[in-house]
């Protein structure tokens, strides 16, 4: 027989019409009607209902399966009447009686179906939830004027400390070590910034239990406002001395050179991306090599003076990793600036 012949004979055997069966598998019995015809053929889990419902093996339904057709003559009839299947579960297949608890709108579901998939609903509501109250205060801190946002609060207040220590001493030196002064007002207070801001964000990520990559950094327009004001600084400061400690060229450049470096580093740290990334990949782990050692006294010396003497090693490279990143991120941010200013824009017109 074939696989339609098989279906049209355990239906009849079993007394049922193709609408009863139909509704058991929850298909039409149009569909049970072309499967008896030869004309479709049901999919596998619908063949594998079959096989529960009737109470056969799968393989009866293939072209060699005409020997299990002696076993299902042996089976007792499945009796409609008595079990009261009302269908299938259209998630999981399990074949459901009136007295199973079900949800048949749009489709018959259990309920075991029905819960598990409440539970995933539910956990993703409350993860949407816990993401747009994230985002929502973290936009809402960003915003010139909306909120009080304490890590650019510090992170400014102690770059400004930082240029107001620099210049009174460089006012105050000889004009030799002013230069030396002039040096580090260009580097010290805005890598201060990005120190501290670093900081204050790998706390952060310590307490959040994630952070939403599409809020990320703060948005352009404030980024541009607070980087312009560095720049401003910047040039005022350099300009001051550049006319109080002699009119030196040294100071002109750094005027220059100060107020687009600061400006340009300042903007893309503050919003992210790739100069936020390279200047928080310096410092560089050095792993300490081991010793054997034999266990006397001067052994025991030598090695907690060799101890001592590569740990100081290890911290000045840490520093010199530290320092040589930064400075590459600081003078990189001119170069970046123009291609970083437009992908910020493109996101924040997307967000």
């Amino acid at each position: 027989m074939t696989y339609g012949e098989k279906i049209a004979h355990l239906r009849k055997s079993n007394g049922m019409t193709q609408d009863d069966l139909g509704k058991v598998l929850n298909v039409t019995y149009q569909a049970v009607s072309k499967w008896e015809r030869g004309e479709s053929l049901p999919d596998f889990t619908t063949m594998s209902q079959l096989a529960r419902f009737f109470q056969v093996p799968l393989s009866y339904f293939e072209e060699d399966g005409e020997i299990a057709q002696t076993q299902v003559q042996e089976q007792a009839p499945v009796n409609v009447a008595t079990t009261n299947y009302i269908g299938t579960c259209t998630v999981c297949g399990k074949m459901l009686k009136d007295d199973d608890e079900y949800t048949a709108s749009p489709k018959i579901i259990c309920k075991s179906c029905v819960e598990r998939a409440e539970r995933q609903r539910q956990k993703e509501r409350e993860e949407s939830e816990r993401r747009q109250t994230y985002a929502r205060e973290k936009a809402r801190r960003e915003q010139l004027g909306g909120g009080f946002d304490v890590k650019l609060v510090i992170s400014i207040l102690l770059a400004v400390a930082a240029y107001v220590f620099i210049a009174v001493n460089a006012f105050s030196s000889s004009p030799e070590d002013a230069e030396a002064y002039g040096f580090m007002m260009l580097i010290i207070p805005i890598a201060l910034f990005g120190i501290v801001h670093s900081i204050a964000d790998f706390i952060n990520d310590l307490r959040d239990s994630f952070i939403d990559d599409e809020t990320e950094g703060y948005t352009r327009n404030l980024s541009l406002i607070i980087g312009g004001l560095f720049a401003v600084v910047n040039f005022v400061l350099y300009l001051i001395m550049y006319l109080s400690l002699g009119k030196n060229g040294f100071f002109l450049g750094f005027m220059v050179a100060g107020a687009i470096i600061s400006f340009t580093f300042i903007s893309q740290f503050m919003w992210g991306g790739v100069i936020k990334s390279i200047f928080t990949a310096g410092g560089f782990t050095f792993k300490l090599p081991g010793f054997i050692f034999s266990l006397t006294i001067d052994s025991i010396i030598w090695m907690i003076v060799t101890k001592l003497f590569l740990g100081i090693i290890s911290i000045l490279l840490f520093i010199v990793t530290t320092v040589v990143v930064a400075l590459v991120a600081m003078i990189g941010s001119v170069f970046t600036f123009i291609p970083s200013v437009i992908s910020k824009t493109i996101k924040d017109r997307n967000a």
